[in-house]
């Protein structure tokens, strides 16, 4: 690097990139501490300099893993939606090239389709947003219009092949409301290994373990269904405790019940 970077003569690339790129700004102040040319700076010794410069460009290579994490959990974020746009686009390019061919059945049966699309994805925008005001309650507490809501909005988003784009957790807690307690297990399976340290997944598969554990008449498969209700209710306990927060996450009583019974 010696005599590349020159504090007084900065180059006209690194002043258009500087602030869409952490590292590489860290990394041209690094360098400029590190340059053994840079005369300017004679009240720091050459190696306190280059130790700042050390500091700084490791400080930026954080930044820039950061910035990228960053822009991955937001992709991620944006992908339902992005994806939507393009399916969108292609009905409209569809219809578009129908109507220009003069094929006006094609242009019609698209649009249905289209239609159909959009109605299906409300639906999955309207369910995301109606099931966390009602899981909260006891099961034996939602009312049966609301469950034959939630199972009708989720049978529909099946057919479409929407439930892809619906959270884990709100998805098996969906599937718990309608009545199909061994799906929900399996969604909140699936919330879990995402994301193992969140106490309240394991309290909702404990729920749906013991809903299964009230619905079966094996004995060995309501023994099993039992443990595994309280091994999940003791990693609730014990992520709760960990993360030292008043957050209230609200016990079913059927889950008490089958604990109780267990012991």
């Amino acid at each position: 690097m010696r005599g590349y970077f020159r504090i007084n003569k900065p180059r006209p690339h690194y002043e258009a990139g500087l602030a869409n790129n952490p590292f590489e700004l860290y990394f041209v102040i690094g360098c400029l501490f590190n340059n053994q040319n840079h005369r300017e700076m004679k009240f720091f010794s050459k190696d306190t300099l280059n130790r700042i410069g050390s500091f700084i460009v490791a400080m930026g290579a954080l930044a820039g893993f950061l910035s990228l994490w960053l822009q991955y959990n937001g992709a991620k974020f944006h992908q339902p939606v992005d994806q939507q746009d393009a399916i969108l686009k292609n009905y409209n390019e569809s219809i578009a090239l129908a109507e220009k061919q003069h094929d006006e059945k094609k242009a019609d049966g698209l649009r249905r389709e289209m239609d159909k699309y959009l109605s299906d994805w409300r639906d999955k925008q309207q369910l995301t947003e109606l099931v966390p005001h009602i899981i909260d309650l006891p099961l034996a507490e939602i009312p049966a219009k609301e469950k034959e809501r939630v199972k009708a909005m989720l049978s529909r988003l099946e057919s479409a092949g929407l439930t892809a784009f619906i959270p884990k957790g709100t998805l098996g807690d969906a599937q718990l409301i309608s009545g199909d307690a061994g799906k929900a297990a399996i969604e909140y399976t699936s919330a879990i290994a995402a994301n193992p340290d969140s106490p309240q997944y394991y309290s909702s598969r404990a729920r749906a373990y013991a809903v299964l554990t009230n619905e079966t008449t094996s004995v060995p498969e309501k023994e099993e269904l039992a443990r595994r209700v309280e091994e999940d209710m003791d990693t609730f306990s014990r992520l709760q405790k960990a993360t030292r927060k008043s957050i209230v996450f609200p016990i079913d009583p059927i889950v008490f019940q089958v604990v109780s019974e267990a012991k």
